[in-house]
């Protein structure tokens, strides 16, 4: 399944090539309103216009398209920007990648928070975020310019809280660093609960010795996110993509539930988090399209089970009552149904000598093992082949050995008690009394 960004670089690969057919189309058009050397359109004439128009309609749809392309080739490249400077703390990704950049891991986990929270500052500037002014909500460059000038007494009350044992009032790397570290901290928590973090406060409910405290944390989806979401269980729940109205409407409900389930690591024990697939898939499972899909999908089960079990000599509602809810609940989960028709199939074979079974395929219905014989005594009858039992079949045509010749089973069928009326046994009468008759002389 493609990711978010793959599928935002497939929107973009295709918005390259329209704009491309789109450019095309602009110069011809520009060419037909200039003309060549010799014939020169006159713009004031009824044609003239209309070439200048085509060139003019050309243009505008060029323009928009490079908007629109211009626009998705920012974001695109925005999540790639952050997703090369995002990596775990203490992983052996963010060690490599700290030497790769010559950095130790501490510098590297200051030029991080520095790039993320740029990045962030830009986005909010696009979208007319204003930058909060409060005393601990001030952007973190700002925050610690002021610290420059501030008290040895106010720095030292940071340290404290920061967990810095060495309380000589300066503003050192250390203490730097612990200040980008918890910046993270603050923004997962800012962005998973929707509401801003006083980082002064932050620093002293939180406050822990040697480091930082346990902190939920957590994504919220972007609004791109979420509809890949929810397309993605649109598209395996009711086999469609969800329309503009539903991704305008379950974008917030899925944001509120992620922000309302955090998840939180104590001790090396993680708790909490949101299966947004299944909390989505829940949703869906309670509309209406997807009710009447589901009962559409079991009654379709149920024809097929019923079929399978007509086709090895069952009847589905009496052979397997106490089985059937089982299995299309089951099936309604996302079972396959193969694996029900292979228990019918397995069933009615144990019925059945060990010297037959073991000539049977195992995905094969007795009705097409024994069609033959069906067929056989259908003819006798004078009867559709479909509407002889199997069940009447299976003993005549099987043997503690295998199964019957043809000479055993004609035996078994003339020993029926429709024998004599049937269509066969009242040909082969007359022919026995006719050979009786030549015998005789007659």
């Amino acid at each position: 399944m493609a990711t978010s960004l793959q599928r935002q670089q497939q929107q973009l690969d295709k918005l390259k090539a329209e704009l491309g057919n789109l450019k095309k189309q602009q110069s011809i058009a520009k060419q037909q309103s200039e003309g060549g050397l010799l014939n020169k359109p006159n713009i004031n004439t009824t044609e003239g216009k209309k070439l200048l128009a085509a060139f003019t309609e050309a243009t505008k749809l060029v323009n928009a398209k490079q908007a629109e392309y211009d626009a998705l080739e920012k974001t695109i490249n925005t999540a790639k920007t952050k997703s090369k400077v995002v990596s775990d703390v203490g992983s052996r990704d963010e060690a490599l990648k700290a030497a790769a950049a010559g950095l130790s891991v501490e510098e590297y986990r200051v030029k991080t928070a520095a790039d993320l929270k740029r990045i962030q500052d830009e986005q909010n500037a696009a979208a007319g975020i204003p930058k909060q002014v409060d005393t601990g909500n001030v952007p973190l460059e700002d925050f610690i310019k002021n610290l420059d000038v501030a008290s040895a007494e106010t720095i030292n009350g940071i340290k404290k809280d920061l967990g810095i044992k060495k309380l000589d009032g300066i503003l050192d790397f250390a203490t730097i660093s612990a200040i980008y570290a918890k910046e993270q901290e603050i923004e997962t928590v800012a962005d998973a609960t929707g509401r801003a973090v006083d980082r002064l406060t932050y620093y002293k409910t939180n406050a822990k010795t040697g480091g930082t405290g346990v902190v939920p944390y957590g994504t919220i989806s972007s609004a791109t996110e979420a509809a890949a979401k929810i397309n993605d269980v649109w598209q395996a729940e009711l086999g469609r993509d969800a329309n503009d109205e539903e991704i305008k409407k379950y974008t917030p409900i899925l944001n509120e539930a992620e922000r309302k389930n955090l998840t939180k690591t104590v001790n090396g024990i993680t708790t909490g988090g949101l299966n947004k697939i299944e909390f989505l898939s829940q949703i869906v499972k309670k509309l209406p399209e997807a009710t009447a899909k589901k009962s559409e999908k079991l009654v379709d089960a149920k024809a097929k089970l019923t079929a399978t079990a007509l086709a090895n000599g069952f009847n589905i509602d009496k052979d397997f009552v106490d089985d059937l809810p089982v299995w299309l609940d089951a099936i309604d989960k996302g079972q396959k149904i193969d694996k029900f028709q292979q228990s019918i199939r397995n069933a009615a074979r144990r019925l059945l000598p060990e010297g037959v079974r073991s000539q049977i395929d195992p995905d094969e219905d007795l009705s097409t093992t024994y069609s033959t014989y069906r067929s056989r005594y259908a003819k006798s009858r004078g009867v559709p082949a479909n509407t002889v039992p199997l069940d009447k079949i299976i003993p005549m045509a099987t043997t503690d050995k295998g199964f019957a010749t043809s000479r055993e089973f004609d035996i078994n069928n003339r020993k029926q008690p429709d024998w004599d009326t049937s269509d066969e046994g009242i040909a082969t009468a007359y022919e026995a009394v006719n050979k009786i008759k030549a015998t005789w002389g007659f």
